[in-house]
């Protein structure tokens, strides 16, 4: 690798910020694309890029951390966008990015091909009636956890709602044993949500993913929802960790 090049490169595409793309910034470089391919592939190893669409890269989560700056939630959004409009198309549902912000669920991404869901991007909501709440709760440790616990018990937002403290932490454990999470009607009637966590290398959530299915009488079957996020969450991680990207080259 050409060191000067290299980081010229990698330069030109952070000041992009994911507007063009590789091939595009490559020949404004007078990089070869297969060279620029195998660079960027180099910086995506080491966290210092990531994939924010269709051949396109922005900071990674790494690049942020050296630089002092949070922009980890523009990071995950743009990261984990395309990868969710592909999802909610191809299984006709809802899914959601999320990450816990103080003691609210705050919805990073939002993906939408279907019956309309109440949720926006953005928007903070109650995290121990909903999936993707409950599976943050189970990784915020023992300590963070009791805190949250000690502002209960819970307001029920519909009879199924789980409002004391005793149910939440088995709820909770339960989460953490099995890697997932669901609310059937919890939050609202006749809404099933599925959700699971999206670890870093150290194995720590760093939020969480939720698939989202309106329904009448019969709960949809749990484990084919629960293929279907690991498989999205496994995508999402390469994507963003650095440990290897799936679709969407240069």
């Amino acid at each position: 690798m050409s060191v000067e090049r290299a980081l010229k490169l990698f330069k030109a595409v952070v000041r992009d910020g994911g507007s063009s793309s590789i091939a595009v910034i490559a020949k404004e470089q007078n990089v070869p694309l297969s060279t620029a391919q195998r660079w960027i592939a180099a910086f995506e190893r080491q966290g210092l890029l990531v994939q924010s669409g269709q051949g396109r890269r922005t900071m990674g989560l790494e690049l942020g951390e050296l630089a002092g700056s949070d922009r980890s939630d523009q990071v995950l959004r743009a990261a984990a966008l395309p990868l969710l409009r592909r999802f909610a198309r191809a299984n006709r549902t809802t899914v959601h990015l999320g990450r816990w912000d103080g003691e609210m669920v705050s919805y990073l991404a939002k993906a939408s091909s279907g019956p309309a869901i109440f949720t926006l991007e953005g928007m903070k909501l109650e995290g121990y009636c909903s999936a993707i709440g409950k599976v943050l709760l189970a990784h915020l440790g023992a300590g963070n956890l009791d805190d949250y616990l000690a502002g209960g018990p819970f307001i029920a937002l519909t009879h199924r709602t789980i409002i004391t403290c005793e149910q939440l932490r088995d709820e909770l454990a339960q989460v953490a044993r099995q890697g997932f999470a669901i609310d059937d009607g919890e939050v609202q009637e006749g809404l099933l949500c599925c959700a699971v966590p999206v670890r870093d290398q150290a194995n720590s959530a760093r939020a969480a993913l939720s698939m989202s299915v309106l329904h009448s009488g019969k709960q949809p079957a749990i484990p084919p929802m629960v293929e279907k996020l690991t498989g999205l969450r496994l995508a999402l991680e390469r994507r963003i960790f650095g440990t290897g990207a799936d679709g969407d080259r240069p």
